[in-house]
């Protein structure tokens, strides 16, 4: 015998049949709570009608009926369901997670994952994770369990990476610029000035300049002044306990390593035509990387891994793509140009503008910044032992490993082969805080910055984070 829930809840019951009670009956309301029924201690009339208690069992609902009868326990348990996923990769080390629960309770984390929140209300919940650090996140779980103790399957939260941006993660020594030589001060009226030189070997001048003191050009290139405390002079690329070319030229220090994450030991100095440099040609550079392929270069000073590219497939540089970051707000205020197809994009721009995208890439379909970042990490080139995922480099990151000694292009070929051909323009993560339209870039034909529009087509030099 079923009642609502109104009339079981409100406690009484009226039998109309003249007296006749339904003593210790059994039923239940429309929520599925146990009902007893049970008259007044001593049934009486009125106009011929039974007053009945009656009593519901429920989840909060203890009471025993007339007779001590206990009603069951609340057995069901919570299901728990992922409303919203991790973005991958997250560029925050507290990303947040919604969940739904079909009742509330207590939360349980497991795996990696941890939250201050603790209870879960019925519904939706958007929780927030602890801080994570950089790296793949694949064993995180949910649980939640009722006031009765009873308790969900344990939700597999849905894989995610945490690459949180340069500005929260922790601090990183600086590079040398890698320039070693010095400039004069070539001006007329100087007695016995010749012309401008910026190429003068420091410390093989008369007298040879200090961080203190000037020096003089030898008379050979015409006694020019040479100004004190210039950039050759400070630093790693001028201690020579740090600057062996055997890890990179001057102060600037790299290890290889192969697809598979393993170092690579390889000397090219057999392919240098002019050891008197120090360094290799983008040719003999090329031609040592040929012969001994490696996939990727750590940069020992800064901690980061950098991506080398390739002449075919996923990683070759001749590849471009437009600026695009639809994941996280550093964006600038748009998330760019997104690759949704053959001459077919998303973004800023309507179809009539003709920005049609790069569709120069290994899938013409997926040529922009977000995409390739996907792609390889997907393809986990260059699995070093416990580095972060791929991402986007920010532009003082890209500055890191210019070589402000060299020109086109600006970087330690030894280590960056592939370096082009083209114009050289590498897209960073950071969006120009002066337009939204724009990002900033870095040219390797001088190694300066630049800010250009989200939809120009652009190299990608990916990086990851050592751990």
């Amino acid at each position: 015998m079923q009642f609502t829930n109104d009339v079981a809840r409100s406690g009484l019951l009226s039998n109309s049949k003249g007296g006749v009670g339904i003593e210790n009956q059994q039923f239940s309301d429309t929520a599925q709570n146990t009902c007893y029924m049970a008259p007044a201690p001593k049934p009486f009339l009125i106009f011929f009608t039974t007053l009945f208690l009656v009593a519901c069992g429920g989840s909060s609902n203890n009471t025993e009926d007339n007779a001590g009868n206990q009603p069951p326990p609340n057995t069901i348990a919570p299901v728990v369901t992922e409303v919203t996923a991790v973005i991958t990769p997250s560029y925050t080390n507290t990303p947040s997670y919604t969940f739904n629960t079909t009742k509330a309770g207590a939360i349980v984390y497991g795996g990696d994952c941890s939250s201050a929140s603790i209870h879960a209300n019925s519904g939706d919940n958007i929780i927030t994770f602890n801080s994570l650090t950089s790296g793949n996140y694949s064993n995180c779980t949910i649980i939640v369990t009722d006031a009765d103790n009873n308790s969900s399957l344990p939700l597999v939260v849905s894989d995610f990476v945490v690459a949180p941006p340069a500005s929260i993660a922790a601090t990183r020594p600086l590079n040398d610029t890698g320039i070693t030589t010095c400039g004069d001060y070539a001006y007329m009226p100087f007695p016995g000035a010749g012309s401008h030189n910026n190429d003068l070997d420091c410390s093989n001048q008369n007298p040879s300049p200090t961080q203190v003191d000037a020096g003089t050009e030898r008379a050979i290139y015409g006694s020019s002044p040479i100004p004190a405390g210039q950039d050759a002079l400070y630093g790693r690329d001028a201690n020579p306990n740090l600057n062996s070319d055997s890890d990179g030229h001057k102060g600037f220090s790299f290890t290889r390593f192969d697809v598979s994450g393993n170092e690579v030991n390889i000397d090219c100095s057999s392919y240098d035509n002019n050891p008197a440099d120090g360094t290799l040609s983008p040719e003999e550079a090329q031609a040592c990387y040929t012969a001994t392929p490696w996939a990727c270069v750590k940069d020992n000073v800064t901690g980061l891994i950098w991506e080398v590219k390739t002449n075919s497939g996923l990683q070759a540089h001749s590849h471009e793509y437009t600026w695009y970051n639809s994941k996280d707000g550093n964006h600038g205020g748009n998330t760019g140009i997104g690759d949704t197809g053959i001459k077919e994009t998303t973004g800023y721009s309507p179809p009539d503008r003709g920005y049609t995208g790069s569709d120069k890439c290994h899938d013409p379909s997926r040529c922009d910044t977000e995409k390739y970042v996907e792609d390889m990490n997907a393809a986990n080139s260059c699995a070093v032992a416990s580095a972060g995922p791929w991402r986007l480099p920010t532009h003082e990151e890209l500055l890191s490993i210019v070589h402000a000694g060299r020109m086109s292009p600006a970087i330690d070929t030894a280590y960056f082969p592939d370096t082009g051909p083209g114009h050289y323009v590498y897209w960073s993560s950071s969006p120009d805080a002066n337009t939204w339209r724009n990002a900033w870039n870095l040219s390797l034909i001088s190694g300066s910055l630049g800010a250009t529009p989200k939809h120009m087509s652009y190299k990608v030099r990916l990086v990851r984070d050592s751990q």
